[in-house]
């Protein structure tokens, strides 16, 4: 399916040296795209690496450009399609929680820009299981939190939030 990207319009209206002439439109039209989007693991741990991949099909010739990930409406980063029609974004700094991502193709001269539909991607917390006996400590380290545990409970020595103890 083709889209018009720009029209071109002339015509004369005509003076005392030209006569009127008919108005002429040349159109360029551009192909439609869809964009698709997936997530290597979802959900995924606090840390752990996350792939984003966007696939944008238009039949041929396959689209060229960039791809920018969104979380919700901010910017995660971009990548560019390869000779298949696909890009790739690659994190592990995602928050924990539930993120609304999407894929939006940015177009170019021969193809329209799309967006995908929304994926929630989850991202939990990371567990770290264990006892502790008596009045003794122990340094614990999971996903990007580390912290030591006591008779009282586990607490973060380092984000996030430092300072919070779990019981």
């Amino acid at each position: 399916e083709m889209c018009i990207r720009d029209r071109v319009n002339a015509d004369q209206d005509g003076d005392s040296n030209y006569l009127p002439a008919n108005r002429v439109t040349n159109t360029y039209p551009i192909s439609t795209t869809t964009t698709g989007l997936a997530s290597s693991l979802n959900p995924a741990g606090y840390g752990q690496l996350v792939t984003l991949t966007a696939t944008v099909s238009a039949g041929t010739p396959v689209p060229t450009g960039t791809v920018s990930f969104m979380d919700g409406a901010t910017l995660l980063g971009t990548g560019s399609l390869n000779a298949s029609g696909v890009a790739t974004y690659a994190t592990s700094t995602l928050s924990v929680g539930i993120h609304p991502i999407t894929a939006q193709y940015n177009g170019n001269s021969t193809h329209a820009g799309s967006t995908s539909s929304s994926l929630t991607q989850t991202v939990l917390a990371t567990t770290v299981t264990g006892s502790i006996a008596g009045s003794s400590t122990a340094t614990i380290t999971g996903g990007n939190c580390t912290g030591f545990a006591d008779g009282a409970g586990f607490v973060v020595a380092s984000s996030p939030p430092a300072g919070q103890r779990f019981p």
